[in-house]
């Protein structure tokens, strides 16, 4: 069972490491209003789109496997 949540820590770090990365490159828009999205060039939109999928990701799998295995 050790092993099980190791390998999901390893992956939600991978998916927070990514995130950390992508709130950087987007550090410069912040706060996120409807002008500064407007203005957002397409490696911007692709970043901020892998960002949501990640925190989804990373939200998904702590619920599903890390949280549930932790508790058991």
């Amino acid at each position: 069972m050790k092993e099980q949540i190791e390998g999901v820590l390893k992956i939600c770090d991978r998916h927070a490491e990514r995130l950390r990365w992508a709130m950087t490159e987007l550090q410069p828009h912040s706060p996120f209003a409807a002008e500064a999205l407007s203005r957002l060039s397409n490696v911007e939109l692709a970043i901020l789109d892998q960002f949501s999928t990640r925190f989804a990701k990373l939200q998904d799998l702590m619920g599903r496997s890390y949280f549930r295995q932790y508790w058991n």
